[in-house]
């Protein structure tokens, strides 16, 4: 189960094997190794859990995880199946609050995962958004230090809207820069993420770790919450629901998306060759509007006569809404690594909805309703 309904765990479990059964002199690498990993109950802390159980039962791989999350239950909920087994160490730690982990052990790598992603959240609790993040990375960062050994690396997961307000036009490389207006309290979210990674550059100068920063496309696939309010299962609810997708902008800005199975990937090649630097994590093939989002999703699960429809939002809503600028993601760098996303974005929101319990329909359409809608 997850939020909003029965799910169709093949899916999700099909992707993790695919993901496991790829990459095999990658994943060698983590053969004998612990990893940290924070956010483990999180959209993609728990798909990483999958991944390293699919490792171990699948190719024999010796990997340890010492997951830190809010609630055991709800790690225990998410991860069903791959819950069992001596492989999964288990703290319950808020990572706003005075660190309980003991250093016991050694860790090899860590992926800083734990974060306040929720648009709502962001205006409900936006205190508890920032500290999360920044307390949170300070936190794991001086544990990670206090070690006997320092690990060999650790990845950081910002976000795309660390770039924040720009006029820059085209794709947004790593060392762009944006605007934050700090009165916003919206802003709570990328300025703390921003924050975060200069906790982790500072890091690298002063206590000596090998920190990567991954800064994040808008991410979707199996394994999320249909009661998340990104925009993806925002509009497979309304479509689940029986509604038409309505939205509450033009959708005119065009984002740069990554499917968490190629999102994990990335992570995971970071982890392993990722620099004392930048990266961004995207699907460089496709550039689509929100709006274009929308009317495909319609297409494949809307029903017959079903429209996006658009109308005008009401104050609450504008102030959730995130800056409204292109965000393009250039690739090129984690690229030269090796990485290349392969699930374009009509497969991976087929993927998504059947995943949801949703079946694509034969009926196909193009109507979109309100003026300035782009259909791309």
């Amino acid at each position: 189960m997850t939020g909003g309904g029965r799910v169709d765990a093949d899916i999700l479990k099909q992707d993790v094997n695919d993901l496991a059964d790829a990459h095999s002199d990658l994943w060698r690498e983590l053969d004998g190794c612990r990893i940290l990993i924070t956010g483990g109950t999180g959209f993609v802390g728990a798909f990483i859990l999958h991944l390293i159980a699919a490792l171990r039962r699948r190719h024999a791989l010796h990997i340890d995880a010492l997951a830190l999350v809010r609630s055991r239950k709800r790690l225990r909920d998410v991860l069903g199946d791959d819950w069992e087994g001596s492989w999964l160490h288990v703290v319950e730690q808020d990572l706003r609050v005075p660190f309980s982990l003991k250093n016991e052990e050694p860790v090899e790598y860590c992926i800083h995962a734990a974060s306040n992603a929720d648009p709502v959240a962001y205006q409900s609790d936006p205190l508890g958004t920032m500290m999360t993040n920044v307390v949170g990375t300070d936190q794991i960062l001086q544990y990670l230090a206090g070690l006997d050994t320092k690990p060999r690396r650790m990845v950081y997961l910002s976000s795309v809207e660390a770039y924040a307000g720009h006029s820059q036009e085209g794709t947004l490389k790593e060392e762009d820069t944006g605007n934050f207006d700090p009165s916003v309290v919206r802003n709570c979210y990328p300025i703390s993420k921003l924050a975060a990674e200069n906790l982790c550059a500072g890091a690298r100068l002063q206590l000596g770790l090998p920190v990567t920063v991954a800064r994040m496309a808008y991410l979707y696939g199996p394994g999320d919450r249909l009661d998340d309010p990104k925009i993806v299962t925002l509009f497979l609810r309304m479509l689940q629901e029986g509604r038409d997708i309505e939205m509450h902008s033009p959708g005119l800005q065009r984002r740069s998306y990554c499917y968490i199975k190629d999102a994990v990937y990335g992570i995971m090649l970071l982890l392993l060759r990722g620099q004392n630097s930048t990266y961004n994590i995207a699907n460089s093939g496709e550039k689509v509007t929100i709006a274009g989002v929308a009317r495909k999703l319609t297409q494949l699960f809307g029903r017959p006569g079903g429209l996006v429809r658009y109308e005008q939002p009401n104050q609450d809503e504008l102030a959730r809404f995130s800056p409204p600028e292109d965000n393009i993601l250039d690739t090129s760098r984690i690229r030269a690594l090796g990485f290349e996303a392969e699930v374009g974005l009509a497969q991976g929101l087929e993927r998504t909805g059947q995943y949801f319990g949703m079946r694509p329909s034969t009926w196909q359409t193009g109507n979109l309703v309100g003026k300035g809608i782009d259909n791309e």
